[in-house]
């Protein structure tokens, strides 16, 4: 599978790869693993140089050692979604020796999770998967899935993109009336369906978001503190629209481009 990586025209570009590893050792076998033409790689244990290091140079993938020392991995990726600037757009990988995430990872705001020890092959596997979609290469976090699955029929991207906005918004006006009603059944059943939806369109901070309202509900935090966490998730959604919009209009505009050539960049 690591090889579809380096014969596929899809990546045209290296791959920006942002990897926190916790210890040196860790450090110098990433370092040496992502040594290729087809990666640009760059590996810290320092949570502020590879922010900064993302502020100026952007990235494809992250790769996150989840035992980072600063709040460990998962608290770490959070904070990086909010400080770097277009960080909530790039897929992030999980990394640990423990199998504590291997179930759950999804629910923290990572796409996928290694579990050491691995082989070279799982991990360019992996790579290949998520970052082949993501950034230069494509600009297709969202839709990448849904392009080659629909074989890139731009009319079915724009209903599915269509309908995904009104689930979206249908949910956001019943879960409302659900807090005023103090209906926290009813916030559970809508959220869990939403939450499928987002699943579908790769929207991973957002299901993140959605566990955080369950939980909330769940424990019957109060319809002032719940309707604080959905407006959080109302913000991130208009993200998460804009973002679509410019995967869907790229998309067309590379269709208009190609006029019915062979579609290498579909994968």
């Amino acid at each position: 599978m690591g090889d579809l990586l380096f014969n596929d025209r899809t990546v045209t570009q290296p791959l920006r790869i942002l990897a926190f590893e916790e210890n040196r050792l860790n450090q110098m076998l990433v370092k040496r693993q992502l040594t290729h033409p087809k990666f640009q790689a760059m590996v810290t244990g320092s949570y502020e140089e590879g922010l900064a290091h993302f502020r100026a140079h952007g990235s494809d993938l992250l790769l996150v050692d989840i035992t980072m020392p600063m709040a460990n991995g998962v608290g770490m990726l959070q904070d990086f979604r909010e400080r770097g600037h277009g960080a909530h757009r790039i897929p992030a990988i999980a990394i640990s020796a423990s199998d504590t995430l291997a179930e759950a990872y999804r629910s923290y705001g990572f796409v996928d999770f290694i579990q050491r020890p691995y082989d070279k092959s799982e991990l360019f596997a992996k790579i290949y998967h998520w970052g082949r979609n993501s950034g230069a290469n494509g600009s297709f976090h969202h839709l990448g899935p849904l392009i080659r699955e629909s074989n890139a029929d731009v009319a079915f991207l724009e209903e599915f993109v269509q309908l995904f906005k009104i689930n979206v918004v249908q949910y956001l006006g019943h879960a409302k009336v659900c807090l005023q009603k103090a209906d926290y059944k009813g916030f559970r059943m809508a959220t869990h369906r939403v939450k499928g939806s987002l699943l579908a369109i790769g929207a991973d901070l957002l299901v993140h978001r959605a566990h955080v309202l369950l939980d909330a509900s769940l424990q019957q935090k109060g319809a002032v503190q719940i309707h604080g966490l959905l407006e959080d998730f109302s913000l991130e959604y208009k993200k998460l629209e804009r973002d679509l919009g410019i995967e869907l209009g790229t998309f067309k505009a590379m269709m208009e481009h190609y006029d019915g050539k062979e579609k290498n960049f579909i994968g």
